[in-house]
């Protein structure tokens, strides 16, 4: 069975070098990477020009459009039967592939996900659910969907149509995956660690300002309307987003009031202490709940 690896790439001239060496060594060579140059204005697309030397590797250079473009195209390249999504400036352990595809055949699963690790620093705790789980179920234990966690049957995304939101800068790989979870009948969380997230400055969420986070909270908003199988995990989304404008101090306080009643927000299982601590003050006093978060919270828990 192929696997296609699809690997958005935007000035990461640093870093894309690691990450296609990590996919050339893996134990199982059936895979095509397709690496989508997003119009880079460093060397990152001549270094993946040098790489396609490489039958399995794949270039397509286009306009710089955003991730969510990038993605989408790489989607509309990949012609394997299973499919991952890869991050230029990561990497993912040399036997990844194997195990997620024979954990996949085994079980006859429609999608999988498994730890990634900020490069030996963490891994995500999304508990050890070792057992096959259906849409409903899976979403229920409340996990912290990762784009760079999942292997997918393509077929579950072709079938169903999912894309990527262009219009969101912020979590359209949460929508993405969400939605792939939504479709799928059999999901299995496995206790490994297979895909290394590489912190910089460079990254799209340590880039964030307000205005990005306060259009993708609106656009969160109207997704908790169509996907009500998701809300508690978009909940949990918005509520970090407003910890974040309150931390950036960018937003006025009253606007952010606007932003966090408008969100509705009534689950806080996957946010910072800080901010469920913000979430239960604010059931009582929105204004406290502000000062208690930027005064005291923040130095106490970050």
């Amino acid at each position: 069975m192929k696997i296609s690896i699809i690997v958005p790439i935007y000035n990461t001239e640093k870093y894309v070098e690691d990450c296609i060496r990590s996919v050339q060594n893996q134990t199982y060579s059936d895979f095509e990477l397709i690496l989508v140059d997003d119009g880079s204005s460093d060397s990152s697309g001549s270094i993946c020009d040098r790489y396609a030397v490489d039958s399995r590797i794949k270039v397509v250079h286009k306009p710089n459009g955003g991730v969510s473009s990038a993605r989408n195209l790489g989607l509309k390249e990949a012609t394997g039967d299973w499919l991952m999504f890869l991050d230029s400036d990561d990497t993912i352990d040399a036997d990844c592939l194997n195990q997620c595809l024979q954990k996949c055949v085994d079980d006859n699963l429609d999608m999988l996900q498994f730890y990634n690790t900020r490069f030996g620093i963490d891994k995500h705790n999304i508990g050890k659910h070792n057992m096959p789980l259906s849409s409903n179920d899976f979403l229920k234990i409340r996990h912290n969907v990762c784009i760079g966690g999942s292997f997918i049957k393509r077929e579950i995304i072709i079938k169903n149509n999912i894309v990527f939101d262009d219009n969101l800068r912020l979590a359209e790989d949460q929508i993405f995956i969400l939605k792939c979870i939504h479709c799928s009948k059999r999901i299995e969380i496995i206790d490994k660690i297979l895909y290394m997230y590489r912190l910089h400055g460079g990254n799209t969420t340590c880039q964030s300002n307000s205005q990005s986070i306060e259009n993708s909270c609106s656009i969160l908003i109207d997704y908790k309307k169509t996907m009500p199988y998701a809300v508690n995990q978009l909940d949990n989304t918005m509520l970090s987003f407003v910890g974040d404008l309150i931390r950036l101090s960018e937003t006025p306080r009253q606007r952010i009031e606007t932003i966090y009643k408008s969100a509705n927000i009534k689950h806080c299982d996957k946010v910072t202490k800080s901010n469920k601590i913000f979430f239960y003050l604010s059931l009582i006093n929105f204004n406290v709940a502000f000062f208690v978060l930027k005064k005291y919270l923040i130095k106490r828990y970050e």
